[in-house]
């Protein structure tokens, strides 16, 4: 089996701007290596839903909310951002487990927002993982591979982070590589 990037399901997230309120400086400054950037994420702690599903079941906040795109569109509030979640799966990756999909690769369509690197879909462990005071500044000579999202543009520096952060976060591990697309933006 080769490497394919495979669509594992379909969310819903507030829009962009709200996402800064969710951030205040202390919570920036101990998650974010860009905390200046407004961070995204498969991780809903990070890029919330405007109906949390936080204090659901672990199987329901552990997989996206939607397996066809038609039903995300059809169910998600106009004001909402739907995405859709991708992970690259190859030879030793870690299967994150989500049921099938419709579209199951990626549209060409699709705005790719970045890379993100995760347990499953919780936590992220490029945004919800806090970076200790005594090695943030070693880490964050990873910001400058970071995009205006907290996110990853280049696939080689994801999967280079996500193998530290399996070292660096061990009770997660291991992290899967996972994209993460605009399908619809807010109307």
């Amino acid at each position: 089996m080769g490497w394919e990037e495979v669509t594992i399901g379909f969310d819903s997230r507030v829009p962009y701007v709200e996402v800064p309120g969710k951030w205040d400086r202390e919570r920036r400054d101990s998650f974010l290596l860009r905390p200046e950037a407004i961070p995204l994420s498969v991780d809903e702690a990070v890029w919330p839903r405007r109906q949390s599903r936080l204090g659901a079941e672990v199987s329901e906040v552990l997989t996206p909310a939607y397996s066809s795109l038609e039903d995300a569109l059809q169910r998600t509030p106009s004001d909402e951002v739907v995405i859709a979640i991708t992970q690259w799966r190859g030879p030793g990756e870690p299967e994150v487990p989500a049921g099938p999909t419709w579209p199951m690769v990626p549209d060409p369509g699709w705005r790719r927002l970045g890379w993100d690197v995760v347990d499953g879909v919780f936590p992220s462990g490029l945004s919800n993982c806090m970076y200790a005071a005594e090695i943030v500044l070693d880490w964050r000579s990873w910001a400058e591979r970071l995009n205006e999202h907290h996110l990853f543009d280049e696939l080689p520096d994801a999967f280079a982070f996500r193998d530290a952060t399996n070292r660096r976060v061990p009770e997660h591990a291991p992290f899967a590589v996972m994209g993460l697309y605009e399908v619809r933006g807010p109307r």
